[in-house]
C-alpha cells in the first residue's frame, strides 16, 4: 500500500469527520453556548454553504500552485480551525471556526480525490479513488456516533482536539514523504460549461440537491428529536452507530443495485423507499421501531451515491470530473438549505412532526426528478 495514498485517505477521513460530527452534537453545542437548537443548526448551514462555494473556486484559482504546497497550507489551516473549535467560548467563535474548517475541508477533499490517482500506477487508479471515497464515506456515517460517544463521556471539544492531533501527524507525513512534482490538469469552468448546461445533467444535480435537503431537514436535528422523544443518551448513541454501520453497508448496496438495474432505475426505487422510510418516523417512536427505521434510513440513504455518480459518468465520461465537482457542491447546498429550513421550522412551530412531513414532501420531489431523468436521457449523450 502506497503511504501517500494512505495519507490522502486519512486526510479525507479527518476532513469528513470535522464536517459531519456536528450533526450528532448539536444538543451539546446548544447547551454549551446557551443558544437554541436552530441556532446550533446554523453551524451546519454555514459550513455546507461555504464548502459548496469555496471548493470549485479555490481549485481554479490555485491551479498554478504546487499540490504539495496546497496540502501543507490547507492542512495547517485545518488544524487552526479545529483548535479554534476547542478554544471557542462564544457562539461567534465556534461559527468562525466552522467557516475556517469549511474552507480547508473543501480543498483537502478536492485534493485527495485529484491526487490519489497520481500517487499510484494507472491500473490501480480506480482502486485508489475507491479507497479515498471509502474514507470519506466512513467519516460521513461514523462522524455523529463518534461525536456523541466522546461528548457524552468527556466533552464535545475532545472531538476537535483529537482531529487536530491526528492532523498534525498527517502534516508531518506530508512534509516528509509527499512528492513535490505532482501536478494535475488546470480547471476551467468556462471550457466545461457544455458539460454542465444540459437538461439531463442539470436534473441530476437538482436530484442531489433535493435529496440531501430532504435528508438534512430531519437528520441534522435527529439528536434533538430523540431527546424530545425521551430517548436515553445510551440509546441515542446506539442509534447513531446503527445508522453509521448501515450507511456503510448502504454504500455497497448502491453499487450492487446500480450494476443490476442501472443508475436511473436505482435512483427511482431508492427515492421511493427513502420517502417511505422517512415517513416511518410519523408512525411510532418506540425504541424497537426507532432502531429498525434508523437502520433503513442509513441503508437506503447512503445507497444513492453509486447510482448518482454512475449516471453522471454514463451521460458524459469526458465531463464527469466537472460534474462530480458540481455534484459535491449540490450535496453541500442541500445540507446547508436543509439545516436552515429545519431550523426555521423548529423556530416557528417547535414541531418535529412538521419537520418529518417537510422532509417527506421534499423527498417525494426527488422521486419526480428521478423519473424525469428517463425522459431527459433520450437526448444524445456527450462524448
Amino acid at each position: 500500500m502506497n503511504i501517500n495514498l494512505l495519507l490522502l485517505a486519512l486526510m479525507a477521513f479527518l476532513a469528513g469527520l470535522a464536517e459531519f460530527v456536528i450533526a450528532g452534537i448539536i444538543p451539546y453545542l446548544a447547551d454549551y453556548f446557551q443558544v437554541t437548537t436552530e441556532q446550533a443548526g446554523l453551524l451546519v448551514t454555514v459550513f455546507a454553504f461555504i464548502f459548496a462555494i469555496a471548493g470549485p473556486i479555490l481549485m481554479m484559482v490555485t491551479s498554478a500552485i504546487k499540490r504539495r504546497t496546497l496540502l501543507i497550507g490547507f492542512n495547517i489551516l485545518f488544524i487552526i480551525g479545529n483548535l479554534l473549535s476547542v478554544m471557542s467560548t462564544t457562539y461567534s467563535m465556534i461559527m468562525l471556526s466552522r467557516i475556517v474548517l469549511a474552507i480547508s475541508v473543501s480543498m483537502l477533499v478536492g485534493l485527495a480525490f485529484s491526487l490519489c490517482v497520481k500517487v499510484v500506477r494507472q491500473p490501480f487508479q480506480p482502486r485508489a479513488i475507491g479507497i479515498v471515497l471509502m474514507a470519506l464515506s466512513s467519516a460521513m456515517v461514523l462522524g455523529s456516533p463518534i461525536g456523541i460517544f466522546l461528548s457524552s463521556l468527556y466533552s464535545w471539544k475532545m472531538v476537535f482536539m483529537g482531529i487536530a492531533v491526528l492532523s498534525v501527524v498527517t502534516l508531518l507525513i506530508t512534509v516528509k514523504y509527499f512528492p513535490s512534482d505532482l501536478e494535475v490538469e488546470k480547471l476551467s469552468l468556462k471550457d466545461d460549461l457544455k458539460g454542465l448546461l444540459r437538461k439531463d445533467l442539470i436534473a441530476a444535480h437538482c436530484y442531489t440537491f433535493l435529496f440531501f435537503t430532504g435528508q438534512s431537514v430531519f437528520y441534522i436535528y435527529f439528536s434533538p428529536y430523540l431527546l424530545h422523544e425521551k430517548v436515553s443518551a445510551t440509546v441515542i448513541s446506539l442509534l447513531f452507530i446503527v445508522f453509521g454501520v448501515c450507511g456503510t453497508l448502504g454504500s455497497g448496496l448502491g453499487g450492487l443495485l446500480t450494476e443490476k438495474w442501472g443508475g436511473r432505475r436505482a435512483l427511482v426505487v431508492l427515492s421511493m423507499l427513502y420517502a417511505v422510510v422517512m415517513a416511518g418516523y410519523l408512525v411510532s417512536s418506540s425504541v424497537g421501531w426507532l432502531f429498525i427505521n434508523t437502520a433503513l434510513l442509513g441503508l437506503v440513504g447512503w445507497s444513492i451515491n453509486a447510482p448518482t455518480q454512475s449516471y453522471l459518468i454514463e451521460r458524459s465520461e469526458k465531463y464527469a470530473s466537472i460534474n462530480q465537482t458540481v455534484s459535491t457542491s449540490s450535496v453541500q447546498f442541500g445540507i446547508s438549505f436543509g439545516a436552515l429550513l429545519g431550523g426555521m421550522i423548529l423556530g416557528a412551530y417547535a414541531s418535529y412532526t412538521l419537520l418529518i412531513v417537510w422532509a417527506v414532501v421534499i423527498l417525494i420531489g426527488t422521486v419526480i426528478v428521478s423519473l424525469m431523468l428517463f425522459r431527459f436521457s433520450r437526448e444524445r449523450r456527450l462524448p
